[in-house]
């Protein structure tokens, strides 16, 4: 009949089983209380009814739904409150100004001293002016003189040279009185000859130095080669004729003095006394330097 009640009432087990838990509960939580007094403690037990229900029939429920765990709430980070900074305006240094001292004013000058000084100053730039002045003066002064003096020294010789000439001149017509003006004009053919007119000297001298400028000889220049040519020139100074006098024996040495002739010309015009229409020149080339024989 034992295993039938247990058969007929499946749910009994369960109901002591809890009241047994509940009972040890009960005890336990009244030893905690009593834990600190002194003796000891005699509990008497107490019993509960438990009264057995037969079970009803009951409709076979639906197993239960198997509810999910709820799902864990994600933790908010609380994030900490910044502490608030009050902002602080920077404190602006004020630069020290250093106070500059009042300069004091240079003592002036006495104007009278400043005058003075002024006045020395002038005076002695006017002085170094004037003496600058007075030594140029001076230096332009003792060059006129020198240059007089050099004129005057020149002038003189001139006079002594032209008074020379003239008494050569007046010995000279008063040697040759009987010798007329053709003969005079002829009497020097050729410069060997000694006796020459001297109103003509320079005339001839212009002649020769023309010619001799252009007179080029490229062949031996030997001591005694020579050769004599007469040029005849009319008043203007054109050349009329010329001719070999003396020839050389070297042909090319008497063709050299042939071209000066011919290059030279024309030559200057005769000199304003000499009344004849031309005249007749004598001319001695010597590449080695001629000798005049007696």
């Amino acid at each position: 009949m034992d295993s039938l009640f247990r058969l007929q009432q499946p749910g009994l087990s369960k109901f002591v089983s809890a009241s047994l838990i509940i009972h040890i509960v009960i005890l336990a939580v009244a030893l905690l209380l009593v834990q600190g007094k002194q003796g000891r403690v005699f509990i008497t037990p107490t019993y509960t009814k438990v009264n057995l229900i037969a079970p009803q029939a009951t409709k076979k429920k639906a197993p239960a739904k198997a509810v999910k765990p709820a799902k864990a709430k994600k933790k908010v980070a609380i994030k900490k409150a910044k502490p608030v900074v009050k902002k602080t305006e920077p404190v602006v240094k004020k630069k020290a100004i250093a106070l500059k001292k009042a300069k004091t004013p240079p003592p002036v000058a006495k104007p009278v001293e400043v005058e003075q000084k002024v006045s020395i100053d002038d005076a002695l730039s006017k002085l170094e002016k004037k003496v600058a002045e007075e030594e140029e003066d001076l230096m332009v002064a003792a060059m006129i003189e020198r240059l007089a003096k050099k004129t005057e020294a020149e002038e003189r010789k001139k006079k002594e040279l032209l008074e020379e000439l003239r008494a050569e001149i007046a010995e000279y017509e008063t040697a040759n009185n009987s010798v007329d003006a053709q003969s005079s004009a002829n009497a020097f053919e050729g410069l060997s000859s000694e006796i020459f007119d001297l109103k003509f000297k320079s005339y001839y001298n212009k002649v020769g130095a023309k010619i001799q400028s252009l007179w080029i000889y490229s062949g031996d220049a030997h001591k005694e080669l020579q050769t004599l040519i007469t040029i005849k020139i009319n008043k203007n100074g054109a050349l009329l004729d010329y001719w070999v006098e003396k020839k050389s024996g070297d042909h090319k040495f008497d063709d050299s003095a042939l071209r000066a002739v011919e290059k030279a010309a024309p030559f200057p015009v005769l000199p304003e006394d000499y009344n004849e229409e031309d005249i007749e020149i004598g001319l001695r080339f010597c590449p080695g330097g001629c000798v005049e024989n007696n």
